[in-house]
């Protein structure tokens, strides 16, 4: 039992970690900051970031496999949305800096 106990917590350090090494890259803080604020659409995120479409889907397609961001579908629009606790918490955390649109 202490064995299995171990694991999962092993497991679960491992995967908050590699959440944390994905926010610490600072086009990935500034889309979760962006979705902190509200959801947002591809569009509305490149315009938010100055990222293009294949960038940001690049980015989001990471924080999903990690379970830190995923999509809602409105006929063509997809809608993209903070999932994770812990990245809210960490979020929160932060000074909260002056937002400057691109």
């Amino acid at each position: 039992m202490l064995k299995t106990n171990l694991t999962d917590t092993q497991n679960t350090l491992e995967h908050t970690a590699q959440m944390l090494k994905a926010m610490s890259h600072p086009e990935r803080l500034a889309i979760l900051l962006e979705l902190s604020r509200n959801e947002a659409s591809l569009q509305e995120l490149s315009q938010y970031t100055g990222l293009s479409p294949t960038q940001l889907s690049a980015h989001l397609t990471k924080m999903r496999q990690l379970g830190m961001v995923d999509y809602t579908r409105f006929m063509r629009i997809v809608q993209y949305r903070i999932t994770s606790d812990i990245v809210r918490s960490v979020l929160k955390t932060l000074p909260q800096y002056p937002i400057e649109r691109k």
